[in-house]
């Protein structure tokens, strides 16, 4: 027959090696997991939110390089320059300015704020010359939230950005 202090103990014994997890130690680890989930999404929207601004950047660029090529190539004889319309779009044009010479155009994200894009037909457009493609300097600011950047034009017509 068996004591009752033996019993009590292998009683005793047998909870303590029981498998499994206390309520405590599921929910740290559920909040340690949210946390560093948390951390991996403010990452992933940063790009997400940067990607508007930078897409319009890029537009503008091509825009204008479209138009400073053209300059180069003398094509059509003339000049070549790069406006904004009051209607929301980008135009690459054969100078001078007017609705005829507009050759191409790119739409305005309306979610960026764009600064330092002379209006078409203000006498203002950024010309590039023929062959030579210079220009007077000029600078393009752009934002987006707390997102911004700038596109340099410098006298020799080349885009810093």
């Amino acid at each position: 027959m068996k004591s009752p202090s033996t019993s009590t103990s292998a009683r005793g014994s047998a909870s303590l090696n029981q498998s499994g997890f206390t309520l405590i130690e599921v929910l740290v680890t559920l909040a340690l997991l949210m946390a560093i989930a948390g951390l991996g999404m403010l990452a992933t929207l940063r790009p997400l939110r940067s990607a508007g601004i930078a897409g319009e950047r890029d537009l503008i660029v091509a825009l204008m390089t479209r138009a400073r090529s053209r300059a180069m190539g003398n094509d059509g004889d003339v000049p070549h320059g790069f406006c904004y319309d009051p209607r929301g779009t980008y135009d690459v044009f054969a100078v001078p300015f007017s609705e005829v010479n507009k050759e191409e155009y790119g739409t305005k994200s309306a979610s960026v704020n764009v600064s330092g894009v002379p209006a078409c037909g203000s006498g203002n457009e950024i010309i590039f010359s023929q062959l030579s493609g210079t220009t007077s300097p000029a600078e393009i600011y752009l934002s987006e939230g707390d997102a911004s950047t700038s596109i340099e034009i410098n006298e020799e017509g080349t885009l810093l950005w």
